[in-house]
């Protein structure tokens, strides 16, 4: 009854009774141009802008907001019925020709829903199956002795029970040994001989799939694919086709899951045991409440009844949990035999006072089979056969885990996953490809089911292998060593050292976490599908990719420098914004303004920053470059191949004295690290596709130790680059100014800190962090777009002797040799400046700039920009526009020089990589006074020949 009223109640939501939506009508009037012509938003089948809407087969999610509304589709019961009995139905009708067996109906239900929620985890356990068999035979091929195909086949159908092995009073070997027991083997290999195979209705319910398959497969070519593959649900289809060879694998293995079956023949079969004595050999049942061979359903044969209990449930799709003890079960079974074959090979008897019966009749070069008389004796002597100690439990495993476990553990969760992905790949991709194309609902629900399913079965197996290790390694473990037969003492308590008690607990949870897991995944593939039969997936949200293409209209790369000028600067009040992404959020980058939204928050950082930048505040930082430049020149002299690390430290001491005050270089080096750091993480975090969580903000909230939450850990670490190069400068700083005030030199800290208010002012805590957050991105910004930009210039110096040359010239004649060029001077030395400016073209410190978005809709140049589109400022493009300039990737600074003097009407890097009227003094110094004192030149080979150079930093040769 619960499950009726939950089909119903889906259903209740899949009708709307608000305005109807019919998205092919909505799609007609855009086309016919009710909703205006030109790029208003309509797009192919890939999400591209059309500008003619005639041609259209989509339109953007905003478009079709505005267009269609935003509800769904109205439900209709005609076309879900339809689809629901030729889709969905016959899959369903499938699912009950999987084995069960549990007497417990909820057990047979929770059989069920794991496998649907994780068909993972279903062909492991198939798979896991399917490899013992043929580990097991291989493993007894080697034994030659009387039972040995009769214990492959007890043993292997045995896999669906709690399959358990013991040698209490040798009865383990007394089975094995005893001809009495001959008919113990043949007798149990009848009473488990019955069958789960196939029948006229799993038959027909195999047909049924595979025909409507086969008719979704023809429809695919015969229809139009582009508006008919979701209605139909041929994803649908492809998504349930797992399905098909786990139950056909199940037939074929034909599984002894009956639990009143098996438990019934193996009782059966115990109570024709014998087991050896002191006289003669007597039923086992007359001795001991113990057997050889035995099923562990009830709790007294077991150490913890909640740590084992998917043990004990006999539907195949446990066999995951069973594995592990049935191998060791089966490799106590095969090293008794192992031990017996080979007594038997050297003619030995089991009572050494009974000579050797030689037997007539022979199978190839071996004897057919021991005599009677050689296979009898006393406790004691079967045992010694066996090598058992009569008054020990024996248990000499090489391993707890048992032979080759890894390699089949290994291969079955390969054909697992293969399985698995490959039909939830296959209707992921049906669905991604359809018009239009993306990460939309119905795909974003098939991802979801796929990766819930895969957690499953991980969950699952690690909790198997603790269990295991906990039950193998508990003093009460019925496998722990070598001990004696009387455990009455030793059974009196349940304790656990402290890391078995963690494991076990783990253990438990890991289970049933999976098992809720698994619930959630298979009620959600179920709704998943009804609400892409009764419509729900058809609206606007779904119908537009918004999960995989944003509401707005994705991502716009500006390579035109005419074109960036337009946007970014003539309609900045349009263009300012910064796209949202969790990646922020999750880093704490937000004190950056450069990753700010537009707003007053922005535009009061922005004020305060670009206050700093002024050709005429700049002017009051000329004397620390001045110092920097002079040591610089010092170490350049004293070592000549540190240049690299030292002209990198050189722009990081300039900017950390400029932005914090400070002058000790090693802590410049610390932060400069950082900044390096910083600036690569964040870059590589904003690229498209590097992180889901950028297209599904909702993957934020997943925990750090989820399965693919590996990005937690990255972000975690940016945060911790984040607040390094944040906090610790600017506090020192603070400190420094109460101490000593301004300073010798200016700095942007001292000028901020002197203007906050007292700190019990209201406005101080916002204050504050205005002046810590414009520090850190100024420091930023000038060390690490400065800095590479140096050791840019020094390798085009050295590769281009005839520049440098040319700029020593000029700088002879202009300066002189008397002192050290000025930043003054840069107007009487224009091919210097031009070499800078050239340096910026040909190395783009900044190759895509910071994203912009607007925040209204907009039309440019005839091609419509919904509002929200990611705008990229491709810097590289602008500088190396061969329409711009001419012979792009050679190195030609007379291309900024015009009669003499700096052209102004060649784009630089001023303006496409660094903004607006920015002017790099710094950099202008370090070419000036380099060029002035020394020659840069290319390292030479062996014969002196000049070597090629790649532009790595390395091997220059300063002079």
């Amino acid at each position: 009854m619960r499950s009726r009223l939950l089909f119903f109640a889906i259903l209740s939501s899949l009708h709307v009774t608000s305005h109807a939506t019919n998205l092919d009508v909505c799609l007609e009037s855009v086309k016919n141009g009710t909703f205006g012509t030109g790029n208003i938003g309509a797009t192919d089948s890939y999400g591209n802008v059309l500008e003619d809407v005639a041609q259209a087969t989509g339109v953007t999610y905003d478009l079709c907001v505005k267009a269609c509304g935003p509800g769904q589709e109205p439900f209709q019961w005609t076309i879900f019925s339809q689809q629901f009995s030729s889709w969905l139905l016959p899959w369903l009708a499938l699912v009950s020709q999987l084995p069960f067996g549990p007497k417990d109906r909820l057990e047979n239900l929770e059989s069920v829903v794991l496998t649907v929620g994780s068909p993972m985890l279903a062909a492991y356990s198939l798979a896991l199956t399917v490899l013992n068999g043929r580990w097991i035979a291989r493993r007894f091929s080697k034994h030659n002795y009387p039972n040995i195909q009769n214990a492959i086949r007890v043993l292997s159908s045995l896999q669906q029970a709690p399959l358990r092995v013991t040698n209490e009073g040798a009865l383990l070997a007394s089975l094995i040994v005893l001809p009495q027991n001959d008919p113990w083997w043949k007798e149990l290999i009848e009473w488990l001989a019955y069958p789960h195979t196939w029948s006229i209705s799993a038959v027909t319910s195999i047909a049924w799939v595979v025909i409507a398959y086969v008719f979704t497969v023809i429809d695919s070519f015969t229809g139009d694919l582009a508006e008919a593959i979701n209605a139909n649900g041929q994803g649908v289809g492809s998504l349930w086709l797992w399905l098909l060879p786990i139950v056909i694998g199940w037939l074929q293995i034909s599984p002894k899951c009956d639990e009143e079956r098996v438990r019934s023949a193996v009782e059966k079969a115990n109570k024709i045991a014998y087991a050896a004595t002191d006289a003669h050999p007597v039923l086992v049942k007359e001795l001991t409440e113990e057997r050889a061979i035995h099923l562990a359903f009830g709790e007294e044969d077991e150490v913890d009844h909640t740590l084992r209990r998917d043990e004990r449930v006999t539907a195949p799709i446990y066999n995951y949990a069973r594995f592990l003890p049935w191998v060791q079960a089966v490799e106590k079974v095969s090293e008794t035999f192992g031990v017996v074959s080979e007594r038997y090979h050297y003619h030995d008897s089991v009572d050494p006072m009974i000579g050797w019966i030689t037997m007539g009749d022979r199978i190839g070069d071996s004897l057919s089979k021991p005599h009677d008389r050689n296979r009898v004796g006393n406790v004691s002597q079967v045992a010694r056969y066996c090598q058992f100690d009569p008054h020990y439990r024996h248990a000499d495993f090489r391993s707890k885990w048992g032979p080759n476990v890894f390699s089949r553990i290994a291969i079955a969760s390969a054909l697992a996953f293969m399985l698995q992905w490959g039909t939830v790949g296959a209707a992921f991709i049906v669905v991604y490809f359809t018009p239009t194309t993306g990460l939309g609902c119905r795909s974003a629900s098939y991802l979801l089911f796929g990766a819930l399913s895969t957690i499953v079965w991980l969950l699952l197996l690690i909790s198997s292998l603790l269990v295991h290790y906990v039950a193998t390694s508990s003093p009460s473990s019925a496998y722990t060593g070598i001990r004696p037969l009387n455990l009455q003492r030793y059974h009196g308590g349940r304790s656990y050292p402290l890391h078995l008690s963690i494991a076990r607990h783990l253990a438990i949870f890991l289970r049933r976490l999976a098992k809720l897991v698994a619930t959630v995944n298979a009620l959600w593939i179920l709704t998943a599908c009804l609400f892409q039969f009764g419509n729900f997936f058809d609206r606007c949200y779904c119908n537009s990719s918004v999960f995989g293409r944003g509401s707005g209209n994705g991502v716009l790369v500006l390579g035109s420098h005419r074109r960036a000028v337009d946007l970014l600067d003539k309609r900045s009040a349009n263009y300012s914004d910064r796209p949202v992404s969790p990646i922020f959020e999750m880093t704490d980058l937000g004190w950056s303004f450069a990753l700010m939204p537009y707003g007053p928050m922005w535009r009061q950082h922005s004020r305060t920053f670009h206050k700093y930048l002024t050709p005429s505040a700049v002017q009051q930082y000329h004397p620390i470059m001045y110092e920097e430049t002079k040591a610089y020149l010092r170490k350049v002299n004293s070592h000549p191949n540190d240049i690299f690390e030292d002209t990198e430290l050189l722009f990081g001491a300039e900017i950390m004295r400029v932005a914090y005050g400070h002058d000790d270089h090693q802590q410049s080096q610390s932060l400069i690290d950082n900044a390096k750091a910083l600036v690569l993480r964040v870059t590589d975090a904003m690229l498209p596709g590097r992180y889901l969580v950028n297209d599904l903000p909702a993957l934020k909230h997943i925990p750090p130790w989820f399965p693919g939450a590996g990005f937690k850990k990255d972000f975690k670490e940016l945060s911790r680059i984040s607040f390094k190069t944040l906090y610790p400068p600017f506090e020192e700083a603070k400190s420094g100014f109460a101490q000593r005030g301004n300073g010798r030199y200016p700095s942007m800290a001292a000028d901020l800190i002197s203007n906050l208010p007292e700190e019990n002012d209201a406005n101080y805590a916002t204050l504050e962090a205005l002046a810590r957050n414009v520090c850190a991105v100024g420091f930023i910004a000038g060390a690490e777009t400065t800095g590479n930009s140096g050791i840019a210039l020094l390798y085009v110096l050295a590769s281009y002797p005839e520049v440098q040359a040319k700029a020593q010239a000029e700088i002879d004649v202009a300066v002189g040799s008397d002192r050290l060029p000025l930043v003054t001077d840069r107007g009487n030395l224009p091919y210097v400046h031009a070499i800078i400016k050239e340096v910026g073209r040909w190395y783009t410190v900044v190759p895509l700039g910071i994203p912009h978005c607007n925040t209204e809709d907009d039309e440019y140049d005839g091609y419509f920009i919904p509002k929200g589109t990611i705008i990229f400022q491709n810097n590289w493009a602008m500088m190396h526009d061969p329409d711009v300039f001419e012979k792009p990737f050679e190195f030609i600074p007379e291309r900024y020089i015009k009669d003499g003097k700096i052209d102004p009407s060649v784009p630089d890097t001023d303006r496409a990589a660094f903004g607006h009227g920015r002017r790099n003094d710094a950099l202008f110094l370090l070419a000036a006074s380099l060029l002035a004192t020394h020659t840069l030149a290319a390292p030479k080979d062996e014969k002196g020949n000049v070597a090629p150079m790649k532009f790595e930093g390395q091997n220059l040769a300063v002079k």
